[in-house]
């Protein structure tokens, strides 16, 4: 038996959504709540460039439709695709969101407008709201413009600040509601092997000696089951405008996170932490408040960090195994047996 989707995230909920579009579902968060939707029985349209190694894959799934469509033409949508009325546009599509791809600032740009000109597409299309995926480091917004020295992901979160600015105010001049999704550091199965955590776990189980820089800063990991199920919660709840945080509840220094992880591992790996670095930006914990969304859909994260280091562990450990089976989905979004 292949993943399954948890029961936990099954129970209760107005279940109101019976349709929606996406982008970016061929991504590490989109493929997650694919499968979260699909396990909802709710049908989708997904979004795909031209060329995309997922189009075969994605049009053999019941319930899962696929337009072609390049974020470029996003605003030529409506003459793609003939459905109409869609209870959520989701937009999580973003180009070079990690490593050096973040420096390129005509690509960021893009990306900016792209989301912009999905509001637009959302109400070409009827839906009744647009969800999009932001980022909690938006709000450092203000010490990267008064910072005297160049920080490596400053072109990146300036596009996503211009993104989240520019679609709340196109989502005004269309009426359409934009639930803006934040969050920190989402970790899972299919993640990016240059993301810090699951860089971390995989040379701890290599036993590989591991140098950090300070990791003072504060830091909040959820896992991304927990956190698509705040966007289901969100875009089947909250019915205006308004920005959302995302967490796991359990915030810690990012020094005692990965402390952690060599006790939950058991490895022999060497840890050495050095000083702070110009790229250390500052979080506020009130920025990680889970009130609002807790408030508007009564949402309660139920994944704890080290089951979720378990889960990382056992991806990481047997992934031609977990990558046979990616696309292997029946229309309830678990993994078909083999």
């Amino acid at each position: 038996m292949g993943m399954q989707i948890h029961n936990i995230y099954t129970k209760g909920g107005s279940f109101l959504i019976k349709k929606v579009i996406m982008t970016g579902a061929t991504g590490f968060i989109g493929y997650h709540l694919l499968r979260y939707l699909l396990d909802k029985n709710i049908k989708i349209w997904v979004i795909l460039r031209e060329g995309s190694q997922e189009i075969e894959m994605l049009q053999k799934i019941p319930n899962i439709n696929v337009i072609i469509c390049s974020l470029d033409n996003i605003s030529q949508i409506d003459d793609i695709c003939d459905e109409r009325y869609f209870d959520v546009f989701f937009h999580l599509a973003w180009e070079g969101a990690s490593g050096e791809l973040r420096l390129q600032y005509k690509l960021q740009m893009d990306n900016a407008k792209w989301t912009a000109g999905c509001v637009e597409a959302a109400k070409k299309l009827g839906c009744k709201k647009i969800v999009v995926t932001g980022t909690v480091c938006e709000k450092q917004m203000d010490e990267i413009v008064h910072n005297k020295t160049f920080v490596r992901a400053s072109n990146y979160l300036l596009a996503k600040d211009f993104a989240r600015t520019m679609s709340f105010n196109m989502s005004k001049f269309f009426d359409i509601p934009l639930i803006w999704c934040q969050f920190y550091h989402p970790i899972g199965v299919f993640n990016k092997k240059n993301q810090l955590i699951t860089n971390t776990v995989e040379k701890m189980l290599k036993d590989e000696t591991l140098v950090f820089g300070s990791c003072e800063s504060l830091f909040d990991i959820i896992n991304v089951n927990d956190l698509v199920y705040g966007m289901y919660l969100l875009a089947d709840k909250v019915k205006i405008s308004n920005t959302y945080y995302i967490g796991s509840g359990d915030i810690r220094r990012l020094k005692d996170y990965l402390l952690s992880i060599t006790e939950i591992i058991g490895t022999k790996s060497k840890i050495t932490f050095g000083d702070a670095t110009k790229d250390d930006l500052l979080i506020d914990e009130d920025w990680l408040s889970l009130y609002r969304i807790q408030r508007d859909t009564g949402y309660e994260p139920h994944w704890s960090f080290e089951n979720s280091i378990l889960e990382l562990t056992a991806w990481l450990s047997d992934e031609d195994k977990y990558n046979l089976e990616r696309w292997n989905l029946n229309a309830s979004g678990c993994v078909c047996d083999t």
